[in-house]
C-alpha cells in the first residue's frame, strides 16, 4: 500500500477505539481491493474452428495470451498452411494470399459474467485500433479447454487449449 507509513501515523495518534476502527476499515478496503482473477490468464493455443454447421476444423498455429487487464493475439484464421511467399520475390497476389489469414492484435480486454470486450491497441487492420472499436465473445471454460463464440458469429466457435 503507498500510503501504509502514513496510516500508520496516523493510527498511533488516534485513541485506542478510534485506531481499532481504523484498522477494521483499512482491512475491509484492502481485502475488497483486491483484483479479480480473470479465468482467462495464461496462454492459450488454437486447436480448432467448430463451424456453425457443426464441421470441425484443424487450424494453423495461433496464440492468444490473456494477463489480468491486456489481451494479445497472433494466429491465422485458417486450416490451411500459409503460402511461403518470399517478400522480396512475391507477387502481390501471393503475398496478399500470405498475409490475409494472419490475425495479430493486441489491447486490454474487460469482462462482464462470460462476456469478455476486446479493446485493440494495435490490430494488424488499422480500423481496428480506433479508440471505439471493440469486440465481444462469450467464452467456456471447461478444465483447460477454453471455447470462444464471438457475438457476430453466434453458431461457430474456435478450440482453445490452455499451455500455461
Amino acid at each position: 500500500m503507498r500510503h501504509g507509513p502514513r496510516l500508520l501515523m496516523l493510527a498511533m495518534l488516534c485513541e485506542p477505539n478510534t485506531m481499532k476502527n481504523l484498522l477494521t476499515i483499512l482491512l475491509v478496503a484492502a481485502a475488497s481491493a483486491q483484483p479479480v482473477h480473470s479465468p482467462l490468464k495464461g496462454v492459450w493455443k488454437v486447436t480448432s474452428y467448430i463451424a456453425g454447421d457443426g464441421q470441425t476444423y484443424t487450424m494453423q498455429p495461433g496464440l492468444y495470451i490473456f494477463t489480468e487487464k491486456y489481451f494479445s493475439i497472433v494466429a491465422t484464421a485458417n486450416d490451411k498452411p500459409r503460402p511461403d511467399a518470399d517478400p522480396s520475390k512475391a507477387t502481390d497476389a501471393e503475398i496478399v494470399a500470405s498475409w490475409r489469414p494472419l490475425v495479430a492484435q493486441s489491447g486490454t480486454y474487460d469482462m462482464s459474467g462470460r462476456t469478455v470486450t476486446m479493446h485493440p491497441t494495435i490490430s494488424k487492420i488499422p480500423s481496428r485500433m480506433r479508440p471505439d472499436s471493440r469486440w465481444t465473445f462469450t467464452y467456456q471454460l471447461d478444465g483447460d479447454t477454453l471455447f470462444i463464440t464471438l457475438t457476430r458469429t453466434p453458431d461457430a466457435k474456435t478450440k482453445l487449449i490452455r499451455m500455461e
